[in-house]
Order: C-alpha cells, then sequence, then structure tokens
C-alpha cells in the first residue's frame, strides 16, 4: 500500500504467489479467527464479539486483513473467504453452546457478499445444520458497500433480519449522504467511524457529529456504537453523546479467545 493509502498493484510474480497462499489458507488452517467485545457503554457488559480474520504469516505472524484482501480482491476470492469466515464462526459458536457457553458474534461482509443471494441460502443451512441460534450471528456492512448498490443492499439486509440475524452498518460518517440514505436500511446498529470517535476528546466537530449521529439513529430505532475508543475521555465522550456500545483497545483487544467476563471492563471505565 502507498503512503497515501493507495493499493499498489504487486508484481505480478509475487501476485500469483498471494492468489496461490490465500487458495492454500482455505483449506489449511492458516486463517485465524480474532474476538474484539463490543460492549454496553453505561455498564461495560459485553453485547458480543467483532470477528477479525488474519492471515499466519511464513514467519509465524498474524497479518492483518488490509495486508492480503487486496490480493484477495485481484483474484476474485473475497466471496469465498467470507464464506470460510461464516462457517468457522457457526461452527466455532456451536462448540461454545455444547461446553454451556453463549457466544454472539459480529462477521464482516464484503461487498460481493451483499450482492450474493446464495450466501442467504448457506448461512440459513448452516444454522439449521448446527443449530445455533441465528440471534447469536450477525453481519457488518460498511457504508460504502451498501452505497454501492442500495436496493440490493437493503434487499440482503431484509433477507438477514428475516433469518433473524442482526445487521449492523459499518464506518458510518465516512460517505456525504449517510443520513440520506439511512431510512432505506433496516438494520439494527450503527458503528460510527471511528475517524469521529478518536478525536472526541479535543475535536468540536467530531463531537457534533457523535451527537447527531445517535439522535437520527435513536429516532428511528437503531443504537449505535463508537469504534476506536482507545483511551478513558473518549469513552466519557461517547456515554455523554448517547452512545449505546463502544469498541476499541480500551475495552479489550482482539484475541484467539473471546472474553468471558466483562468484569476488567468495567475496572477499565
Amino acid at each position: 500500500m502507498s503512503p497515501t493509502g493507495r493499493v499498489v498493484p504487486s508484481p505480478r510474480g509475487e501476485d500469483g504467489r498471494w492468489g496461490v497462499r490465500l487458495k492454500d489458507a482455505l483449506t489449511s488452517g492458516s486463517f485465524v479467527l480474532l474476538f474484539q467485545p463490543i460492549v454496553e457503554v453505561a455498564t461495560g457488559d459485553i453485547r458480543h464479539h467483532e470477528v477479525l480474520l488474519r492471515l499466519k504469516g511464513e514467519e509465524g505472524q498474524l497479518l492483518s486483513a488490509g495486508e492480503f484482501v487486496p490480493a484477495a480482491e485481484r483474484h476474485g476470492l473475497v466471496a469465498e473467504i467470507d464464506r470460510w469466515v461464516i462457517r468457522a464462526v457457526v461452527n466455532r459458536d456451536a462448540e461454545e453452546q455444547q461446553h454451556g457457553h453463549r457466544l454472539s458474534c459480529a462477521i464482516n461482509l464484503s461487498g460481493l457478499s451483499v450482492q450474493d443471494d446464495t450466501l442467504l441460502v448457506d448461512v440459513k443451512r448452516r444454522l439449521a445444520e448446527t443449530r445455533v441460534p441465528p440471534g447469536s450471528i450477525s453481519f457488518e456492512i460498511t457504508e460504502t458497500a451498501a452505497m454501492s448498490n442500495l436496493t440490493q443492499a437493503a434487499r440482503f439486509i431484509d433477507q438477514l433480519r428475516e433469518i433473524g440475524c442482526e445487521v449492523a452498518l459499518d464506518d458510518f460518517g465516512s460517505g456525504f449522504s449517510s443520513f440520506a440514505y439511512l431510512r432505506s436500511l433496516s438494520v439494527d446498529l450503527i458503528k460510527i467511524d471511528g475517524a469521529f470517535v478518536r478525536d472526541l476528546a479535543r475535536d468540536p466537530l467530531s463531537q457534533a457529529m457523535v451527537l447527531s449521529i445517535n439522535q437520527v439513529a435513536h429516532s428511528i430505532g437503531i443504537q449505535t456504537v463508537g469504534e476506536g475508543v482507545e483511551d478513558v475521555a473518549i469513552l466519557d465522550w461517547l456515554e455523554r453523546l448517547g452512545t449505546d456500545f463502544a469498541q476499541g483497545y480500551l475495552l479489550g483487544k482482539p484475541g484467539i479467545e473471546p472474553r468471558r467476563s466483562a468484569q476488567a471492563l468495567r475496572a477499565a471505565h
């Protein structure tokens, strides 16, 4: 990736190796799931966990999605990776239930998956086979993906909710027409873009944006999540502005195991 944030195409040989590596990861166990808690601002209680995908590097390190997703997009593997994550998360949820634990997880979906009606069939079948309650699985769709085809996104979201799954609109506020189309999407949660949340303690504009998003969302029955909470001052501002939930390193870093208790989170607040 270039210093400006734009994806720079890889040399042909290197890009070809990425394609082979990602295809192999779908069957070899090289993909790893991490869990990051999303907590209630007022109490510190864990609502659910966002599932973050990582790839094992050649030296054992974990590569973030930003390091391999561009290659997956070039090789047409993003939708297949989404399906792998869904299978893995539902299977993990089923295992947790067998041990008497309740695990609720949010899965990120790419724009290609939002346009794929067959994905809904797979989700229904997988939940039925494992007997995982649909309410324990939710999905996150970025604002950009929703805006690229609003009609399709709205239909896809409605169908997921008919199954019984929750849907969150991720990175909200990054687009210029966010409020204009919000009424067209029947989502359960809005995740406020971290660019606004991280500057809350020192930027009046960010404070005004988060307040406005909360007010509009609550007026139509949608709850809000503040992303990128890195210190107590930010968390205090989220509470002051009326945000329902929060996510960030202050409240829990992504880990191999989901959090079992909210006690440490209350202490942090």
